[in-house]
């Protein structure tokens, strides 16, 4: 004789929960074609957006980065990228922007390199003698400190995967490194050419 067990489905319930809480929520929007993930704040242990235990966000100081978001849609390796929704308008404060990372505590990067693939859409490189680009950059402790690499510039380098490299040499405070990031700029002769509206992937970050 079989005999019911009332509480076996509210110990099934409670167990799908738990897997949901311990793997992230995720959320298909059918519009753009983005699996957006719930992340959760904690070391960065993987660089390439795999991880719910990574956290990207946007600076608010400059609003041509609007918005990041992981996603499932552009990915360099693995599954995931991380999207930066942009809205470079060429008018202060709209004509930079950047995704950052703030690490846990002040972290030591002596002698590392630091580096990036960076997806750039059709539209988003400017056009004529004043391309937009890209750097990568880091932040010294809470003084406002920053150090970035050289200026890359994107003008026709679109709709391909842009590698970056930032060897962490010289003489400055790279023992005390609080945040990373990359940053998304107009030239410094920003016109109506530089305008871009839409998405930039960041991919495979790392040091």
């Amino acid at each position: 004789m079989r005999i019911h067990n009332p509480c076996r489905p509210v110990v099934r319930s409670l167990m799908i929960l738990f897997l949901l809480l311990l793997t992230g929520e995720k959320a298909f929007n059918s519009d753009t074609g983005d699996m957006s993930l719930t992340i959760s704040i904690g070391e960065m242990d993987n660089h390439g957006f795999e991880s719910t235990s990574v956290e990207w966000t946007f600076d608010t100081w400059d609003k041509a980065v609007m918005n990041t978001i992981v996603t499932n849609y552009n990915p360099h390796s693995g599954n995931n990228s991380l999207k930066l929704d942009c809205h470079l308008t060429c008018t202060s404060p709209s004509n930079a922007g950047c995704a950052k990372w703030t690490l846990s505590r002040a972290t030591n990067l002596y002698n590392k390199t630091i580096s990036a693939y960076v997806w750039c859409p059709g539209g988003s490189g400017g056009r004529g003698t004043a391309p937009n680009g890209i750097q990568l950059y880091a932040k010294i402790g809470s003084d406002w400190r920053w150090k970035s690499s050289s200026w890359s510039n994107i003008g026709t380098k679109t709709n391909q995967w842009i590698y970056m490299i930032w060897p962490l040499t010289g003489n400055w405070a790279q023992t005390n490194i609080v945040e990373v990031g990359m940053k998304y700029s107009a030239s410094g002769t920003c016109n109506i050419t530089n305008y871009y509206s839409g998405p930039v992937f960041l991919d495979d970050f790392n040091w």
